[in-house]
């Protein structure tokens, strides 16, 4: 099987699990506290509904409207009330989003919030200047970043050296 052909498997296989009545769990109603349907591929998923947790597994792939986390697991979280309450993506993390490539060991997004926080040696890229810190937050609709720990490396020129990419 290609790793196409699994990824389009492991998203049916999702959408099976969240239509299926005996989980009482509507991909509509998951989806609605989302201002954008979220897509998400990975090599594995688990969903516990006891818990209110889907667990993506290698190869983790997870789209939005506003960006794009790649991770080596991918825990969703949500209420009794089928809402989201939040992502965290551990391991080899990597964000797209706006123009921003962001790398860290975790990150955690809050859709209410539309804000991802990093931890684990965060670093991220945009028009050639890289900030890292202890732990950034980054906040998807304001084009706006907080840094805890602050380091910056900023070219005057927005040319950002080839070794010094993500």
């Amino acid at each position: 099987m290609t790793t196409k052909t699994k990824r389009l498997f492991f998203l049916f296989v999702l959408l099976l699990i969240c239509c299926l009545p005996g989980l009482k769990i509507n991909a509509a109603e998951f989806t609605n506290s989302l201002a954008e349907p979220l897509h998400i591929t990975s090599d594995k998923l688990e969903a516990d509904k006891k818990k209110g947790t889907i667990i993506f597994t290698g190869n983790v792939i997870a789209q939005q409207a506003d960006g794009t986390i790649m991770s080596d697991l991918l825990v969703v979280k949500y209420g009794d009330d089928k809402k989201l309450n939040h992502i965290v993506a551990t391991g080899d993390v990597r964000i797209n989003t706006k123009g921003t490539v962001g790398t860290s060991r975790k990150a955690t997004y809050f859709p209410d919030e539309k804000k991802v926080l990093m931890e684990g040696n965060p670093r991220i890229w945009k028009e050639g200047d890289m900030i890292t810190g202890d732990m950034i937050t980054v906040f998807m609709d304001s084009d706006r970043v907080l840094v805890e720990g602050a380091k910056a490396t900023i070219y005057q020129e927005k040319v950002r050296p080839e070794d010094d990419g993500p």
